[in-house]
């Protein structure tokens, strides 16, 4: 092999080697059972854009979603308040109706963009305890239980 030929193939495998991660993520990986969500409530852990940027939350901004009977869902997005209907597949799901409060929260809230990417979910998966939602191609909302308290409890 002639050293050009084999400088143009090393780059081809370098190039290979470094994007196959990418194309890993042109789909988010969130497919499975999405049937198994009414009565859930979760936390959310982490909020990556879809740019691949993880949002960082500061102390006390904290983002819950439940879902209910009747294709129901809500939770607390930082200060406010939300909730709307749904409509859910075998590893889909979609938001049909939203609704929020309006409560001034502190600067770096990320509360607008967390209803945006609720807006654009578009599948869903339970896997390894944590519910994920793709949204906007590589975009990924990942959450965890949050077991539910009552009033009075500790």
């Amino acid at each position: 092999m002639h050293r050009p030929c084999a400088r143009l193939l090393l780059m081809l495998l370098l190039l290979t080697a470094t994007l196959l991660p990418a194309c890993d993520n042109l789909e988010p990986r969130v497919r499975g059972a999405s049937k198994d969500l009414e009565g859930t409530t979760w936390r959310l852990v982490v909020f990556q854009d879809p740019a691949g940027s993880k949002r960082a939350f500061r102390d006390g901004e904290v983002y819950t979603l439940f879902f209910d009977a009747g294709a129901r869902f809500g939770g607390r997005a930082d200060c406010n308040s939300y909730g709307g209907t749904y409509e859910a597949g075998d590893g889909t799901l979609k938001i049909r109706e939203l609704w929020t409060t309006k409560v001034l929260c502190p600067p770096g809230s990320h509360g607008e963009d967390y209803y945006a990417a609720l807006r654009n979910v578009q599948a869903c998966e339970v896997r390894g305890g944590r519910l994920r939602l793709g949204f906007g191609g590589f975009g990924v909302l990942v959450f965890e239980p949050q077991p539910v308290r009552f009033e009075g409890e500790d």
